[in-house]
């Protein structure tokens, strides 16, 4: 049987990093019996080289050398080749060199000292070994459990790690010495030992693998689960999940390479790993996946889709780009001589061998037939062994034969058929001859032979196997092998004449069939012909060219395709029917018919019309790509994926299939999938920039930034003129705060002609009116909405950001008719769940009901939830029970700077009781000032993931096993819920930074207190309310600067000052009313506000004018540093609220100034922080009950400015004792709190 080839799946730019790095790659696989190196080529083509050992497991390169393990051996392979010498482009040549014979050991891992003594893992005796002469070897350890040197395999030792050049770690799948039982023990009762103490450092891991000591930590594969980890204090930190078996490490600077291999035995049952796999809906892999250690994504990978299904070990090769190994079948090794002196190799004359009679003797090294199929490792049934060549002397090897003609063929002639010579007698050859031979042990045991007689057709000429070697698959494997090497040299077409015998028929037909042939034609009595389109078969009339159609024929299609391109179908499949009605098996007249028939929306005479072309050719991908797309059509999901593969394993590089794959992935949130879709797209379309841009799309939806950054450039590099990746890049930059660059993307698109464009740029404008509007350009960023709304009107999340930006503006003209208005366009939106999410933030501004503000956020929450399912099932992260004496308590948020939020908590995190907390903060921006310092010396550990992905920042908080997890952030700038939703801990609570519920699954608690969330209004909250006894903030800040006279603040020295500092999308035209009121009812009083801009500032003198009131009555103050802002707080007599979002972070300032502020509670979590905050420190007479009372105690107390001082005073008197300013206490009920959630059940 021949040896099968390997079908590989490559990531993009794995043959780049090789190259880069100036390494490569050596793969041990005992399954197929392989020692496999991969390197790279000089144009950028990924190099292979494989060779046939008995059973090789352990690899370990030492400089000129290659150690590896066999079935009874451990071979050192050495390189044969001098510094700069290279053979056949291979700059390294390994060629077996010594042998040790072992015995039948079952020998894993294997490796070095520093003092260059071999030691191996020797797992059939279950200990640590080296080579002693006169023995098979010589044991050095033994677990203190093991009782007996006997030959059992109990707790299946296999790894081994050296620190500083000792052996010093190994892992055993199981804590056992009975006979073989470490299979019972295969899903947690793996363990890591440290040889130097006899001490078990690690239980509960699931058949460890291959430990390695590497940058002061031991990491190893938790095979049984598929990740990449480390042992830290007695625990295994995952930091990666692999879809495989992992087994095979080693690393290279800040990588680590891992192999993977399939669960193919019954006897691996019941493994995590197959759950977590079964939960994604994916297959377990074979190959390499290349990981960065800091991020813990995989980098690159190679899959092998094919032949192999099992790696045992991997290594590194540094400093060689093609490595090669002679193996024993090789011709090479009889040939290649070197000796002392000479000046580099020598290569002897070949002999020309015909095939000899009689067995051949068995070659050391290499497998038997009867020991291939005895092979039992690891749980390996004999039953599933895939079938493997015949080995009982050398595989079959297949080479390409070029530059044939008549002269030098003349010797083989008794290989042709039918005879070449008597074919050439009769007439001359018509064009370049190729050939693939099939020899064994050097014996020439078949040959296909084609000619090519047009530059794009050949024919096949011969094709024989010597009759001792028939039904082993040989004609096959040569002719798909020729398929394969002329189709990349540019032919297109296939043909092969044959005799019509009974004989000939019978092997011949059912051998092209299987290959994909069309049926054969009947020529004449004697012959008959069969072809095979190599193309793409979205030109399939090539197919017409092997059989005659007649010119009218020819004639009514070209016309037909020109009438489906003017679009006039219904006159198209009239000739296409018309062309079928005389020959009905025309498949590119069919194809065109379903085409057209489902551009008429006709999907079921589609369907038929692809069918019948599949019924007589069921190789035709683009049949099943557009059965694919029509299925798509119609939600037929899981056979719309089915046709689509079936069009890519018929056509590797089917464009479109990929493409529609990868898209259908993207519509059922099945992002990995379409990564990894998009990834082998790749490989074949590097430079086409759609496929950057699409991957970069994928990416972007997993959180994975940076990388997603990297391929819209990428596309806008192959397309400077690209406005997709314009706008993606544009897009991604506003998510990092890069408003600047972004403005310069999205610009450029702007420029460029409408009917240039291949998308509507509505979001173009409406992007580019979010990133004027944060600029503060508010006239230039409603005149960039009101351009989106004018492209795209029906876009409601357009006329949301619009109609927010306009109270920003205090632009109150039709104020309530156009809130009713998008209240309603915005329950009608979310009746559709896949429509755009709407910022929840932004609706506090329009005293929306509370049952929407809980509708728009569940939305919002649920787009994050299904984009990261399959994620989240990927990275599989178990919940732990809490079992430490300190509980481990992180801070997830993007503001632990000079922020709102960052000024609130920074003094908190230094009360927290160390006996019983561990304090982690997460920082998701790498902005660092003052207060970064502050909360930095608070807190036990500062972690910066700002750079890392969603899933390595999940990652990063789940392998520091933190036991509660406190979001600042929720739904704000910079925030990353993505990260929450991949529940990287048990128990997730939101607090401070977002005043709403989130509405998310992934968020199980929200801090609060009775006034904020009072017990009747929870049901509008998807959380469960942890209510804090008195505050639901508490802040230290003291005030320590003076403030500057009012005067000079431009405020009466005299008059009553009102204030109210918010920002003015919190203001509307009802409030505002109130306010002229107020000021009409107290003589000489002023209404002191922040200085936005100057549009906003004239648009509020306008509207106090229509009120009546003299504008100067409104004052403005700039913008001014926190600790001044608060200072200057100190000139105002009373705070007036705003009532549908009211002050958080600013309340706070003016009552740490002793300012009073006068609040009115709705009953969103916004409108009410004002009330919480005033019952917190005793000012309940200052929260109002309507705005009728609002308005009538405001106008009390400017009249009452004596009184008024006193509460004043009172309040700067029993600052210290009051909860809104007592952290240290607060920080107390917290813990009381969060313990408790630890104690409950559940």
């Amino acid at each position: 049987m021949n040896q099968p080839t390997l079908l590989l799946q490559i990531s993009t730019e794995l043959v780049q990093w090789l190259q880069r790095e100036n390494i490569s790659i050596g793969l041990s696989t005992y399954q197929t019996n392989r020692l496999i190196l991969l390197g790279s080529n000089a144009d950028g083509q990924l190099a292979i080289n494989e060779r046939l050992f008995d059973k090789p497991m352990g690899l370990h390169v030492k400089e000129d050398s290659l150690y590896m393990s066999t079935r009874y051996q451990i071979w050192r392979l050495d390189n044969c080749l001098k510094l700069g010498e290279t053979y056949q482009k291979a700059d390294r040549l390994y060629r077996p060199s010594r042998s040790y014979i072992t015995g039948g050991l079952n020998v894993h891992d294997l490796i070095l000292d520093k003092n260059g003594t071999l030691l191996f893992v020797n797992t059939d005796y279950s200990c640590l070994a080296t080579i002693e002469e006169g023995h098979s070897f010589k044991p050095l350890w033994q677990p203190p459990f093991i009782k007996k040197l006997v030959s059992q395999d109990s707790c299946h030792l296999n790894g081994l790690a050296l620190v500083d050049g000792e052996p010093r770690y190994m892992t055993a799948c199981g804590h056992t010495d009975k006979p073989a039982s470490w299979r019972n023990h295969r899903r947690g009762g793996g363990i890591v030992m440290d040889i130097s103490t006899n001490e078990i450092i690690a239980t509960g891991l699931s058949m460890p693998h291959s430990p390695r000591w590497y940058d002061r930590k031991l990491w190893l594969l938790n095979s049984g689960t598929g990740e990449l980890g480390y042992i830290e204090n007695g625990s295994f930190v995952a930091i990666t999940f692999c879809p495989g078996f992992v087994r095979g490490l080693t690393f290279w600077k800040h990588w680590a390479i891992a192999g993977l291999s399939q669960l193919r035995s019954k006897n691996f049952g019941g493994l995590r790993l197959e759950e977590r796999l079964n939960e994604i809906g994916q297959t377990p892999q074979c190959g390499v996946m290349v990981i960065d250690l800091r991020t813990g994504e995989i980098f690159h990978s190679l899959i092998f889709e094919e032949t192999i299904a099992e790696l045992y070990d991997v290594v590194v090769i540094p400093g060689v780009t093609r490595p090669r190994v002679i193996g024993f079948e090789d011709e090479d090794i009889e040939r290649l001589i070197t000796f002392p002196g000479c000046s580099g190799l020598i290569t002897t004359k070949p002999a020309v061998k015909r095939p000899s009679l009689g067995p051949k003797p068995p070659i050391p090294g290499l497998a038997s037939k009867e020991q291939v199929e005895g092979d039992n490792q690891e749980g390996q049934e004999i039953e599933e062994l895939q079938p493997q060549a015949e080995l009982t002397a050398a595989p079959i090897k297949y080479q390409r034969v070029y530059h044939l003609n008549p002269e030098n063929l003349a010797p083989y002639d008794e290989m042709t058929f039918p005879s070449l010579q008597q074919r050439w007698q009769k007439q001359p050859q018509r064009g370049e001859v190729v050939g693939i031979s099939a020899s064994h042990g050097g014996d020439l045991v078949g040959f296909v032979i084609g000619e090519k007689f047009s530059p794009d057709r050949l024919e096949i000429i011969s094709l024989k196997v010597d009759s001792s070697y028939c039904r082993q698959g040989i004609a096959t494997q040569m002719l798909s092998n020729l398929e394969r090497q002329v189709f990349y040299e540019g032919i297109t077409q296939l043909i092969l004449v044959y005799s019509s015998t009974v004989e000939v028929t019978t092997i011949l037909e059912p051998l092209l069939q299987k290959l994909g042939w069309q049926p054969p034609t009947v020529f004449n009595p004697h012959t008959k012909g069969s072809y095979k389109t190599l193309s793409e078969i979205v030109s399939t009339e090539k197919v017409s060219e092997s059989k005659p159609i007649n010119g009218i024929i020819q004639q009514i299609f070209q016309t037909a395709k020109k009438l489906v391109q003017a679009g006039n179908l219904q006159e198209a499949i009239a000739k296409f029917q018309t062309i079928l009605d005389q020959q009905p098996d025309y498949i590119p007249a069919l194809n065109q018919l379903g085409n057209a028939w489902q551009k008429l929306g006709k999907s079921d005479k589609a369907i038929a019309c692809y069918q019948k072309v599949l019924k007589i050719n069921p190789n035709i991908a683009v049949a099943h790509c557009n059965l694919g797309s029509i299925w798509q059509i119609q939600g037929k999901h899981e056979e719309a994926i089915a046709a689509y593969q079936k069009a890519i394993e018929l056509k590797p590089d089917f464009v479109l299939a990929y493409r529609n794959l990868a898209n259908l992935h993207g519509t059922r949130r099945q992002f990995k999938r379409a990564e990894m879709v998009l990834r082998r797209l790749l490989e074949f379309q590097p430079e086409d920039p759609e496929n950057h841009q699409l991957l970069g799309s994928v990416l972007r939806q997993l959180g994975y930034v940076e990388e997603a950054s990297s391929c819209f450039q990428n596309a806008i590099k192959l397309n400077p003129q690209f406005s997709e990746a314009y706008y993606s890049l544009g897009c991604l930059l506003i998510t990092k705060g890069q408003l600047n660059t972004a403005k310069q993307y999205l610009e450029k698109i702007i420029k460029t002609p409408l009917d240039q464009l291949s998308f509507n740029p509505s979001f173009v404008y409406s992007s580019l009116g979010f990133i004027l509007e944060n600029q503060n350009k508010f006239i230039e960023a409603l005149h960039a909405y009101n351009q989106s709304l004018q492209l795209n009107p029906e876009a409601t999340e357009i006329l949301y950001q619009q109609e927010h930006l306009r109270l920003t503006l205090c632009d109150w003209e039709d104020f309530d008719g156009r809130r009713q208005i998008l209240i309603e366009r915005i329950q009608k939106h979310l009746e559709t769940p896949q429509s755009a999410k709407l910022t929840p933030l932004s609706l506090n501004s329009f005293g929306a009901p509370i049952a929407l503000h809980t509708a728009v956020n569940r939305h919002w929450s649920q787009t994050i939830t299904e984009t990261m399912a399959e994620l989240k099932n990927i990275c599989g992260f178990m919940p732990r029970q809490f079992n430490r004496e300190k509980i481990r308590l992180g801070y997830l948020s993007a503001d632990f700077r000079s922020h709102a939020v960052g000024s609130l908590i920074a003094e908190i995190f230094q009360y927290h009781d160390r006996a019983s907390f561990e304090i982690y903060c997460y920082s998701l921006t790498d902005i660092k000032d003052g207060t970064t310092k502050i909360i930095e010396r608070g807190c036990d550990y500062f972690i910066d993931i700002a750079h890392l992905s969603v899933e390595a920042g999940a990652r990063r908080i789940y392998a520091d096993e933190i036991d509660i997890l406190i979001d600042l952030g929720g739904y704000t700038t910079f925030c990353r819920p993505e990260i929450l939703a991949l529940q990287p801990a048990p128990i997730q609570i939101q607090y401070l930074g977002y005043p709403d519920t989130m509405g998310a699954e992934f968020i199980q608690y929200i801090l609060g207190d009775r006034q904020i969330i009072p017990p009747e209004l929870s049901q509008y909250y998807t959380e469960q309310v942890i209510e804090l006894p008195q505050a639901f903030v508490a802040s230290p800040v003291e005030i320590t600067q003076n403030a500057p006279p009012r005067s000079a603040l431009g405020l009466p020295e005299k008059g009553f000052v009102y204030c109210c500092f918010n920002r003015t999308d919190k203001f509307d035209p009802h409030l505002f009313a109130v306010w002229m009121r107020i000021l009409q009812q107290v003589p000489d009083s002023v209404l002191w506000l922040s200085d936005i801009s100057p549009n906003i500032t004239r648009n509020l003198e306008a509207r106090a004018e229509d009120q009546g009131m003299n504008p100067k009555r409104l004052v403005f103050l700039p913008k001014l540093p926190l600790m001044s802002f608060i200072a200057h707080l100190q000139r105002a007599d009373l705070f007036l609220d705003t009532l549908n979002y009211n002050a958080g972070a600013t309340a706070i300032s003016a009552l740490q100034s002793g300012l009073p502020l006068l609040t009115c509670p709705g009953e969103s979590f916004a409108s009410r922080m004002g009330a919480s905050i005033c019952y917190s420190i005793g000012l309940d007479d200052f929260i109002c009950d309507s705005s009728q009372s609002y308005e009538e105690r405001a106008i009390y107390w400017g009249n009452h400015a004596q009184e008024l001082r006193a509460v004043r005073q009172n309040l700067l008197q029993q600052k210290k004792k009051l909860p809104l300013f007592q952290p240290k206490q607060w920080v107390r009920n917290l813990e009381i709190a969060l313990k408790n959630l630890l104690k409950t059940p559940g």
